[in-house]
């Protein structure tokens, strides 16, 4: 994890003996690296870190592990944080996992190893139990337990959304959201059957104006509807390399959907 200065220089007052950067050691055989990150308002950052072990299961194969982490602001382990700088988060089926932090910094994980669940932790690394009791939530619906998390999202009114693929018996590729965390009853607001990831990214989401399209289907015309939470179609156009952008700065704040016409394809956009 290196810092750099504003003018692309390593920063060498950050990290272990004024080197600039922290670096993740392996050991025993083991390979890690980052997986995701989140910076704090106090320059404190949260990772989301995957070691991978060639020789730690004998007779079974490798052993691919998560984890989440915190480093301090000087780029050490905040060993405040759970006791050790470190929580670990799972290694049965290499497991899925996604990360959200709000202003508070307390830390929401999705995790999927045979199953899915949420978990939520405060900033010393403590599970929080006013999060569905004890901290976790765990579906008990096969078309909730086996989503592998993908992206976790606050909603406006303060509710977790959770975007992922799920995978039932022959089914895979589905997105879907959940809402109204952390209650029991939560319900399913959609399901598409599409892989975004190979179809295209938005970007920025939450927006306040522009967002940004790129696709890998630049070869044929694109035709895009902008449609808001009631269904009603507000605005379409046609994207290409050179042309696709869409200004969201006359809609309130709120929910949007950008769909592909004729086609039951649609991305979620939040207007801030």
């Amino acid at each position: 994890l290196n810092k750099y200065a504003s003018n692309g220089s390593i920063d060498t007052t950050y990290g272990s003996n004024s080197t600039g950067y922290y670096l993740f050691t392996g050991d025993g055989g083991s390979q890690r690296s980052g997986i995701d990150f989140h910076i704090n308002s106090d320059n404190t950052i949260y990772l989301l870190t995957s070691t991978f072990c060639g020789a730690c299961n004998p007779g079974s194969g490798s052993l691919t592990s998560r984890y989440l982490k915190k480093i301090d602001a000087n780029g050490n382990w905040d060993t405040s944080f759970s006791s050790d700088g470190s929580y670990f988060l799972g290694n049965n089926f290499s497991p899925v996992v996604a990360m959200l932090v709000n202003d508070n910094q307390d830390v929401f994980v999705g995790v999927k190893e045979f199953n899915f669940r949420a978990l939520k932790f405060n900033s010393n690394g403590d599970l929080d139990t006013s999060f569905h009791t004890d901290g976790s939530w765990n579906p008990s619906e096969p078309y909730r337990r086996k989503m592998s998390p993908n992206k976790i999202l606050f909603h406006p009114t303060g509710e977790l959304f959770f975007a992922g693929n799920y995978e039932y018996h022959a089914y895979d590729h589905y997105t879907f959201f959940y809402w109204s965390l952390p209650a029991q009853d939560n319900t399913l607001l959609s399901i598409e059957e599409v892989d975004f990831n190979n179809l295209f990214s938005i970007y920025p989401n939450p927006t306040e104006t522009i967002v940004y399209i790129e696709t890998k289907e630049y070869y044929q015309p694109i035709h895009i509807e902008v449609v808001n939470n009631l269904g009603m179609i507000l605005s379409e156009k046609v994207i290409s390399p050179t042309n696709n952008s869409i200004d969201f700065s006359d809609y309130p704040q709120g929910i949007y959907f950008i769909k592909i016409k004729g086609k039951q394809i649609a991305y979620r956009v939040i207007k801030k």
